[in-house]
């Protein structure tokens, strides 16, 4: 899928606020010219993006509660989202999370995306920038900005012009909230992330922390965020809970990233505080990736039915074969999830964990195979909403437009 792809509740343009000279590039200087033979350059890479979705069918007439986005800026940059479906017991549709999650983190990599040098806003800055209407931010977070700067020896950004009175307060602010735990222990929301390089692109972690502080629903989800440097050839990754991604290369996996859990299908996930896990939790990632690297991100409802080898030999080979991957990919996992009698990827960890049916299913449900009397175990896929985002790495056009 080439261009922008986004599942939002929402019109982005209603939330995107002027973001100015910081994001604009810097200006060009006349080159010097060199004595002898011009250093090879590296080429300028960028991700080639097909996705596809296909929702749990009891969740299909609303789309589910996956939620993505894939984006052209810079060098390409992407994100799925599971929102967590036990909200739906408390009558709230667990999509608004995750789709309002990914809408504003995508709005945060698009906007504070940096070409050729420039400042560009931090988490904080950018939260505080928004207009009313917009994600909450105002003067705590710039203070808590200013704090954080302080403490890393980082020079002072200049505050956001303050906002006009109006009767839309800002006492929600995480910042200003006394939080405590079951047991009456406060809890300390930390400040907004703030990167070492104010003059670099914003991250994928920061993205995923002015994302997750800006999403002010009732609501959980799990995350992942990425975004290809084109001009270092690294791929700058953040993840959150059970979804992922994973590197084929030359037709063999190449990385994957681990699910994070706080206990078997417990993911670590984003919500309200005090129950929430937060983007300096999230594990952090930066690759180096070539041309022809497949990229495959994914919400658990394909990582739970399809195994890795699988995944693996259907990866795109080319950019021309992106979608059909995905849609290959997708489908698969779908037929798996149906299939009482497959040993999917959720029920193998599920036995490692010491799950398994009762004995007298067990008994219920034995055979025999290769002339051996086995008893039954634990079988089948799980039904769930399924997202899968494939890319490939290709060498950018040289007369495009260069972005980081």
């Amino acid at each position: 899928m080439k261009g922008v792809q986004l599942h939002t509740p929402f019109a982005a343009a209603a939330r995107r606020p002027a973001l100015l000279a910081r994001c604009e590039a810097a200006p060009a200087t006349a080159a010097t010219p060199a004595a002898g033979p011009a250093a090879p350059v590296a080429p300028r890479l960028r991700l080639q993006f097909g996705v596809k979705n296909i929702p749990h069918p009891r969740k299909a007439h609303y789309g589910g509660e996956d939620a993505f986005f894939v984006s052209e800026a810079g060098g390409g940059r992407a994100g799925i989202a599971d929102g967590v479906g036990g909200w739906q017991e408390a009558g709230i549709n667990p999509a608004d999370y995750s789709k309002n999650l990914m809408a504003t983190a995508r709005q945060y990599l698009e906007e504070c995306a940096t070409v050729n040098g420039g400042a560009v806003m931090s988490t904080g800055e950018w939260l505080a920038s928004q207009p009313e209407g917009g994600p909450p931010g105002g003067d705590a977070l710039a203070a808590e900005l200013a704090a954080t700067q302080a403490a890393r020896g980082l020079p002072a950004v200049a505050a956001p012009p303050p906002a006009p009175a109006s009767a839309a307060s800002r006492d929600d602010d995480w910042s200003s909230l006394s939080l405590s735990d079951s047991e009456g222990r406060p809890i300390a929301v930390p400040p907004p992330l703030a990167s070492a390089d104010s003059a670099g692109p914003r991250t994928a972690q920061e993205a995923l922390d002015v994302a997750h502080r800006a999403t002010r629903l009732p609501g959980s989800s799990t995350a992942c965020v990425l975004r290809l440097d084109a001009a270092a050839g690294l791929l700058d990754a953040a993840n959150l809970g059970d979804s992922g991604f994973l590197i084929v290369r030359d037709g063999r996996l190449h990385f994957q990233s681990p699910a994070m859990q706080h206990f078997f299908d417990c993911p670590l996930q984003f919500g309200m505080p005090p129950d929430t896990d937060w983007a300096r939790d999230a594990a952090v990632f930066s690759l180096e990736v070539r041309p022809g690297d497949a990229i495959v991100l994914a919400t658990d409802g394909l990582l739970d039915n399809l195994p890795v080898e699988d995944i693996v030999r259907l990866a795109p080979r080319s950019a021309g074969e992106v979608e059909a991957a995905a849609a290959a990919m997708a489908e698969l996992a779908r037929r798996n999830s149906e299939d009482p009698d497959f040993e999917s990827p959720y029920t193998q960890e599920a036995l490692e964990e010491g799950l398994d049916i009762p004995i007298w299913e067990k008994l219920m449900t034995a055979s025999f195979k290769d002339g051996k009397f086995q008893l039954g175990k634990l079988r089948g896929g799980k039904m769930d909403d399924i997202t899968v985002v494939c890319a490939v790495v290709t060498e950018a056009d040289p007369a495009a437009q260069p972005g980081s």
